[in-house]
């Protein structure tokens, strides 16, 4: 499997972008850590897609997830947001990472689908296993200026048009 610099681009290339930050008071549930990533700059003409994704503790155990969609805090919890934090078959996610505690392994390990291009805001949700140490994330992302529609149709294809994508075999 290539990696997430192998696909082809989806228009113009405007720039590489690097987001960061840390979870200072991590919660030790799954998705109890959630930050807003602001990428929508009001155009439906430009969207990123994302190249890496890392996620890392000191002394701590940490996962994340890249999401185009977000939640208010205090949402009980269904097949859309908390009930799964890792689950390929939810089309609203779409970067995944992990990373043991420090002197375990290497630093971090994520999987992306290259096939996002997403047109409004990023969501990092996750959770460390420990609360004595802040745990960090950082995305990279190249921004493009979309080919004609398919910001819309990236749009709907981020979102599922409402419904997790499903491979079950009942199906």
């Amino acid at each position: 499997m290539g990696d997430a610099y192998d696909m082809p681009v989806p228009g113009k290339y405007l720039g590489r972008y690097v987001f960061r930050g840390a979870f200072n008071e991590s919660s030790t549930s799954i998705n109890g850590d959630r930050h807003r990533i602001p990428i929508f700059d009001g155009r439906f003409d430009t969207g990123f897609v994302v190249r890496e994704f890392a996620v890392w503790g000191l002394d701590t155990e940490c996962h994340g997830v890249l999401r185009t969609e977000g939640y208010p805090l205090g949402v009980s919890p269904t097949d859309r947001n908390v009930a799964s934090m890792m689950n390929a078959n939810n089309n609203v996610q779409f970067a995944w990472a992990s990373s043991p505690a420090s002197g375990v392994g290497p630093i971090q390990n994520s999987v992306i689908d290259p096939s996002y291009v997403v047109v409004e805001d990023l969501f990092v949700f996750g959770y460390a296993t420990g609360v004595n140490q802040p745990w960090n994330w950082m995305v990279i992302a190249d921004k493009y200026e979309l080919k004609e529609a398919l910001g819309p149709l990236t749009m709907a294809h981020n979102m599922s048009q409402g419904q997790t994508v499903r491979t079950d075999p009942e199906w």
